[in-house]
């Protein structure tokens, strides 16, 4: 809703600015289709209505500008009316990838977790085919930062199923990472260095920009956004 609204409000000053320039010039400034009288309408009727036509560049041409700058001026219209659109379908269309991703990185989190991996991560019987998982989990979690920092309207947006909200990801992960520090394996220890530092600049991302009341805490950031955006934390 708040997307879609900021769209329509975009198009309604594309179309009140346009119609404040084309109201002193009307109907002088333009000719009307033969049958059209433009004594039948107000001037700022037949303002907003070419303003109208021209931004959504559909050229009836039953209204045609006659003065040069008019005629300058009308083409720059359908072009900014062009752009808007190609804006706000951009916009839209960007938005939804990065959510499919997040809830992919959620999902896979859960999966790893009921598919026993985090109690298979025992001190003596950690592989390096864990750690390459671990890479791949902190790789999602840095591309959902990515995807937060360009498209912050995202974090706004609630999930129906909130077993797939963000902070169960990050509280899963979180959770295989301290797992993984207990390990004797280096390489596994190294891959939970790095999914905890992909965690905690996450964290951060969102107690900087979304939350900005849990403190430093890593766990209690979790615990923040899952209060805020659903789904159940287990951090701790």
């Amino acid at each position: 809703m708040g997307i879609v609204l900021v769209i329509v409000v975009w198009a309604a000053l594309q179309v009140c600015g346009w119609t404040l320039i084309y109201l002193p010039q009307t109907p002088d400034g333009f000719s009307f289709a033969p049958g059209l009288n433009p004594d039948r309408y107000p001037d700022l009727f037949s303002s907003i209505y070419f303003s109208l036509v021209t931004l959504g560049t559909l050229g009836y041409g039953d209204v045609v500008p006659t003065t040069p700058v008019l005629r300058i001026l009308a083409p720059l219209q359908a072009l900014t009316g062009f752009i808007l659109l190609t804006a706000a379908v951009s916009w839209i269309m960007q938005l939804y990838p990065a959510l499919n991703r997040r809830r992919t990185t959620t999902l896979r989190n859960r999966s790893l977790v009921g598919g026993g991996f985090v109690s298979r991560l025992e001190p003596d019987e950690a592989y390096e085919t864990d750690a390459l998982l671990m890479n791949e989990i902190a790789s999602a979690l840095a591309q959902s930062r990515v995807d937060l920092m360009q498209s912050a309207e995202t974090y706004y947006f609630t999930e129906k199923d909130r077993s797939l909200a963000l902070p169960r990801a990050i509280a899963t992960a979180w959770g295989i990472a301290k797992t993984a520090m207990k390990t004797r394996n280096p390489t596994v220890v190294a891959a939970g260095e790095v999914l905890t530092v992909a965690v905690s600049d996450l964290a951060t991302l969102l107690q900087d920009e979304f939350l900005q009341e849990a403190g430093d805490d890593i766990p209690a950031i979790i615990d923040a956004a899952a209060r805020d955006r659903g789904g159940t934390s287990s951090s701790r």
